[in-house]
């Protein structure tokens, strides 16, 4: 294996992407290997995708300078044994937000093969100037991997991206619905319920960190426990990175496994699904109801909630509903009237 040509090498960095990089692994020759990015996707697949051919790279958070020599060293090792004998390969790729380790392999293997780049989906997002308190970041990404780094705003949020200038001669292909068969085929190996009255699923992000919100533990100890009086059992997916608020193991609720992806979570069991403005929401594939609570926030700013409600409403494909307010909510999950 030290040695293996592949013909077609897909980069795999976060759980959203996992059904696509399958997909696109089907659909090539035998001669394919999926590098798996950090440890959330690699549980994922170790456990559920056995059978496809996979190389583990341990990503360790940047914010420490020590880590910083440490992923260094691990990228160069890895390169050299896997990836340095790839010419003319086809190299798939899906994003370079938030992850320095892409664009690394990608900026090494760039010159000698083909940048593929599969778009899942489309964020907008709005460019700005290199922050202040971000300089160290970005002199650090630059002298040690040789990228450059961009920022963008979303709403509050600062997020961003590395580059390399030979990343924009890269071609693209849309994948408009890779998910279909490989959801059905791995909800089978997962589970085979039927639709369960009055259980619920809410997607649930730590959001007690998130700075847009104020009073967000009060908000949602009283959404759950009206819901609760209301007859429905909630069951909470934390996110596969943030997990879900500490005060949720409190409440009288279940919580599923962090590391289980939405994209491939047996949701008919549930007569709906709850979220704010997670892509889980747009990505979901069920007969249930989909709903955003984004109007029942307590955002401090009234743009950070239009923008999340744009955000959301922009995914392509999308069927979510956003009601207004708790009586709208409770309307919708008795399907007594339909809101748009």
């Amino acid at each position: 294996m030290k040695n293996k040509v592949y013909k077609n090498v897909i980069f795999s960095s976060s759980p959203g992407d996992i059904p696509y990089a399958i997909s696109l692994y089907k659909k090539c020759t035998n001669s394919s290997i999926i590098i798996v990015l950090g440890i959330t996707n690699y549980k994922v697949y170790k456990r559920f995708f056995k059978h496809i051919k996979i190389k583990y790279v341990q990503a360790f958070s940047l914010r420490n300078p020590f880590n910083i020599i440490r992923q260094l060293y691990l990228n160069k090792n890895f390169f050299y044994k896997y990836l340095r004998f790839l010419k003319k390969t086809k190299i798939f790729f899906h994003s370079t937000l938030f992850d320095i380790n892409c664009a690394y392999f990608l900026q090494r293997l760039s010159s000698e093969n083909i940048l593929i780049k599969y778009n899942v989906n489309i964020t907008p997002y709005t460019r700005i100037p290199t922050p202040t308190f971000k300089y160290p970041q970005v002199l650090l990404t630059k002298s040690f991997f040789g990228l450059d780094t961009k920022f963008f705003k979303q709403g509050s949020s600062i997020g961003y991206y590395t580059t390399f200038p030979r990343l924009q001669h890269h071609k693209r292909i849309h994948l408009k619905k890779p998910i279909n068969s490989v959801q059905k085929s791995f909800c089978k190996k997962v589970s085979s319920k039927k639709q369960t009255q009055k259980k619920i699923l809410f997607l649930e992000s730590n959001e007690i960190c998130d700075k847009r919100f104020q009073n967000y533990n009060n908000f949602l100890c009283t959404l759950l426990k009206s819901l609760k009086t209301e007859g429905y059992n909630m069951t909470i997916k934390p996110h596969p990175r943030h997990g879900c608020s500490k005060i949720l193991y409190k409440l009288d609720c279940k919580i599923t496994e962090q590391d289980q992806t939405v994209e491939f979570l047996d949701v008919n069991q549930f007569i709906a699904i709850l979220g704010y403005d997670s892509l889980g929401l747009a990505k979901i594939q069920s007969v249930a109801l989909v709903i955003s609570l984004i109007f029942l926030l307590p955002f401090k700013l009234q743009t950070n909630q239009n923008y999340a409600y744009r955000y959301l409403n922009s995914q392509p494909l999308q069927r979510i509903k956003f009601p207004k307010n708790r009586m709208e909510l409770y309307a919708l999950l008795k399907n007594e009237k339909n809101f748009s």
